[in-house]
């Protein structure tokens, strides 16, 4: 009995330092690009990316394949960023000019908010030099402005966590109006009084980042019940990206 349970043992230690070494340093620079389809009554093909995170883990290398994966996409129109742009770096201006310069080589015009670890929730106080940074880069930040881009009008909100997420915005656009909401929280569209939005797109819960079958669900950092992807409520299409950064744990399962 020693030997069968010396054996299972060994099977057991191999199998988790198997996965604890693809899920260290394999999935989290596997870059996945997913299509989705999505019924909005207007056409446009948008490139949507969400928790870069750089900083503690993650550098300017990182971003330069992401922005590489992205020139690589066919026809797209614009891309956006749901925020979080940053982990608790201890950075100065020029730092963050260097983490962020790879998105000046995007060849499409992006939009951008702020995510909570970019307004100190948590994190260190940023804010007034990330946002020069991404705009040198050629970052248009949009949080709580209203931008009409061809036939469609992009709503950005600011982060939920922060209570900056000016929903009213959206009390002066027209039911007629093809309108995009960009912001980094799901739970932002719980407080929508109308429903003015076609389609709003979020990042912040990773996708679970870790998602072990029954137990993730309870670990997305979110109010609502939200997770990654397509879904649809009373306030409208939804859609979540699982980001290409990570928090906590710098995993990927």
């Amino acid at each position: 009995w020693f030997n069968d349970l010396l054996t299972l043992f060994l099977v057991g230690f191999w199998i988790f330092g198997t996965v604890f070494i693809y899920a260290r340093h394999f999935e989290p620079n596997l870059l996945l690009v997913k299509e989705t389809r999505i019924q909005t009554g207007f056409e446009a093909r948008i490139a949507l990316i969400a928790d870069p995170h750089l900083g503690d883990f993650k550098d300017q290398r990182y971003l330069a394949k992401v922005v590489d994966e992205i020139n690589n996409l066919e026809d797209i129109d614009m891309v956006l960023v749901a925020g979080d742009w940053t982990y608790l770096p201890t950075a100065t201006a020029e730092q963050l000019n260097t983490l962020f310069e790879p998105l000046s080589n995007l060849k499409k015009p992006t939009y951008g908010v702020l995510g909570n670890h970019d307004v100190e929730k948590p994190g260190p106080k940023i804010r007034d030099i990330l946002v020069p940074a991404l705009e040198k880069s050629g970052v248009t930040m949009i949080d709580n402005q209203i931008v009409k881009i061809d036939s469609i009008t992009l709503v950005g909100l600011g982060s939920f966590l922060a209570d900056e997420d000016r929903i009213s915005l959206l009390d002066e656009l027209d039911e007629s109006d093809n309108v995009v909401v960009l912001s980094h929280n799901p739970d932002t569209s719980s407080k929508y009084t109308n429903n003015h939005a076609d389609l709003s797109l979020f990042g912040h819960t990773h996708g679970g980042q870790i998602r072990i079958p029954f137990i993730y669900q309870y670990f997305i950092p979110t109010q609502g019940d939200f997770d990654k992807g397509l879904s649809e409520n009373e306030n409208g299409q939804i859609f979540i990206s699982s980001g290409v950064g990570e928090v906590g744990l710098p995993l990927r399962l």
